[in-house]
């Protein structure tokens, strides 16, 4: 049986391929910074690395970090100095900009991301490979039961499901245990979305307080991310009893080996950038050759494109 792909000819790409088109991109990027961005060139001049020069994806270790304080402070110099707040950074012009999104800020300021529409088709096309993966298709009906936000997994992901064609019910997880069951029950969705925190809750309380057991609900995929836990049997096998068999995709949040990913990492390299706690020298390399497959959604954005 043939996998389910969004994009075939580049999703099953061999190994050599898929690392020449990966260095090909990342030359291209860094060259796109180097020559756009002040600040990385300055970054990347005091760090002694030309862009010109990268011959390989090994060579990229030598490249600088760019970490969470220096995004946090490069975007304070931009309010200061610039009037935005996409950090000195930025490679485009600021009113190009036509979506921003920000993290959460649990662990400092909120940083901030603009997203133009280039970066928005980039990231649906990103997120349509996830998709197809899970199972679902255009038309199907989804129900978004997470943040209505400016977080990555509200509005982007609302933004990113419309784009691929199914039939969006963002009821949000801010309505309420009852609202949710209501609309669940009323729009007949086939998957649910929303944090693992969140499913467990409905799990437990929406027949006591609504009189709608979730095993009614039809629901075929209950799929998690934003927080660990959805690989764990403990988690997942009480949530898929309590909502009808319905199978437990955990996309984002952990990297247990159980419940069918978005993106199973099976036979590409990722490359990720490690924070300075860690052991690693630049960049970790995960090799596709575990059998317990990477459970975290890795994607870049713009000039890595595949």
């Amino acid at each position: 049986m043939s996998p389910r792909l969004w994009n075939p000819e580049k999703e099953l790409m061999s190994r050599s391929e898929t690392r020449a088109l990966q260095l090909v991109k990342l030359k291209s990027l860094l060259n796109r910074v180097y020559e756009q961005s002040p600040y990385y060139r300055d970054k990347f001049d005091r760090a002694g690395v030309n862009p010109q020069n990268l011959k390989s994806l090994e060579h990229y270790q030598e490249y600088p970090f760019f970490d969470k304080d220096e995004e946090r402070a490069s975007q304070e110099a931009s309010r200061e100095t610039a009037r935005h707040t996409f950090g000195l950074h930025i490679t485009c012009n600021p009113r190009s900009v036509n979506r921003v999104s920000s993290s959460s800020g649990t662990t400092g300021s909120p940083t901030y991301s603009g997203f133009t529409l280039k970066d928005r088709e980039i990231t649906n096309d990103n997120q349509a490979r996830a998709l197809v993966r899970l199972g679902i298709v255009p038309g199907d009906v989804v129900m978004h039961a997470s943040v209505l936000s400016m977080w990555i997994a509200g509005i982007p992901g609302v933004d990113s499901m419309m784009a691929y064609g199914v039939c969006l019910v963002p009821v949000g997880a801010l309505s309420g245990v009852e609202r949710v069951a209501q609309i669940a029950r009323d729009t007949r969705p086939k998957s649910i979305k929303c944090t693992v925190s969140f499913a467990q809750y409905l799990a437990k309380h929406m027949e006591e307080r609504t009189g709608i057991d979730p095993a009614t609900l039809g629901l075929e995929k209950v799929v998690v991310f934003g927080e660990p836990g959805g690989s764990i049997p403990q988690i997942y096998e009480p949530l898929e009893k309590s909502f009808g068999g319905a199978m437990v995709h955990d996309i984002m949040g952990a990297t247990g080996c159980h419940s069918p990913p978005a993106f199973p990492a099976k036979s590409t390299t990722a490359f990720i950038s490690m924070p300075r706690t860690t052991p690693c020298s630049r960049s970790a390399i995960l090799n596709r050759s575990s059998p317990c497959p990477l459970r975290t959604v890795l994607k870049e954005r713009s000039c890595l494109r595949a």
